[in-house]
């Protein structure tokens, strides 16, 4: 049987978009501290996880990475294009949420 791998990787793709909207979630209902601080982390963990997940999508000019690769790019860009602060909050909850499955 022959399987497709594109499909393959949509099926990876809707996991993760699922799993990164899960931790933005789960971040933001343990770290709250205001309406309008929840409303700049929601955008910071918004587009926090734009870019997570399009690190692990296949573009012509370049190959998709691992949920491995893609979290430890969020980390080395914490500081310059990521909040440190969300960075940090995201992961922990990624493990939280991931590593006991």
């Amino acid at each position: 049987m022959v399987r497709n791998a594109g499909a393959d990787q949509g099926a990876i793709l809707s996991e993760a978009s699922r799993e990164s909207i899960r931790v933005l979630q789960e971040v933001l209902s343990e770290h709250s501290h205001g309406l309008v601080h929840d409303y700049l982390r929601a955008a910071a963990l918004a587009r926090e996880c734009d870019a997570f997940i399009a690190m692990m999508r296949h573009r012509p000019y370049i190959d998709a990475i691992t949920v491995v690769e893609a979290l430890a790019e969020l980390r080395r860009c914490s500081g310059s294009q990521f909040d440190p602060r969300v960075v940090e909050a995201f992961e922990e909850t990624f493990h939280e949420l991931f590593d006991h499955q």
